[in-house]
């Protein structure tokens, strides 16, 4: 699963800034994102969706064209399907077709809180394309039109089938998801980070 690279941006730069618990969270703290973007500080926003997918470590160096082009031979034969987030049910239901899985519905897991504001502006889209994200840009592109490509190949009844899969998920998140599982999933994170802080005194370097 692809993301839109300037919405990947935004929302791990809030999720650094968010979460205590994440390694570089003091630096996302005291760093504005243009800053961690211009000093390259931060491997997870430096083309992070073609180093994960060329296989490129965290210490590995510049990601450079090479990366992009081997990223790119193993989307187009390795990894079948490729789907977005941003668009979730046609991705899921490619999920779906291809191994003739039953499943029918999903529920949203691992979802940013809403604040109601953007905590900054949008990052300018060419700015990235000669930073940090050209080369995921490239990907995300050609990941499109391969995406794009399989849905006409599958015709109307594709479509179809999107459709009464957001119908299932309406009914089943009112039924169940709402009532069901965001309680425990809110206490579970109230738990975990209380497990956290009580131990953070005994886990945190010297140096820290």
């Amino acid at each position: 699963m692809l993301r839109d690279p300037v919405k990947r941006i935004l929302s791990a730069y809030s999720n650094l800034r968010r979460d205590p618990g994440n390694g570089n969270h003091q630096v996302a703290t005291h760093s504005t994102r243009e800053e961690i973007l211009d000093a390259r500080s931060l491997r997870e926003l430096d083309h992070g969706q073609v180093r994960r997918l060329a296989g490129v470590q965290p210490d590995g160096g510049r990601t450079t064209r090479s990366h992009l082009k081997l990223t790119i031979r193993n989307v187009d034969e390795g990894c079948t399907p490729v789907g977005f987030t941003e668009r979730f049910d046609e991705s899921f239901q490619i999920l779906r077709t291809k191994p003739e899985w039953p499943r029918r519905g999903n529920m949203p897991s691992n979802v940013a809180p809403k604040t109601g504001r953007e905590s900054s502006t949008p990052p300018d889209p060419l700015a990235l394309s000669a930073g940090q994200s050209a080369f995921d840009l490239e990907l995300h592109a050609h990941a499109r039109r391969r995406f794009d490509a399989r849905i006409a190949e599958l015709g109307p009844a594709f479509q179809a089938e999107v459709e009464r899969g957001r119908r299932f998920n309406r009914n089943w998140y009112r039924q169940w998801h709402r009532f069901g599982v965001v309680q425990f999933r809110s206490a579970k994170r109230k738990l975990n980070s209380i497990q956290r802080d009580r131990g953070s005194p005994k886990t945190r370097s010297p140096a820290a």
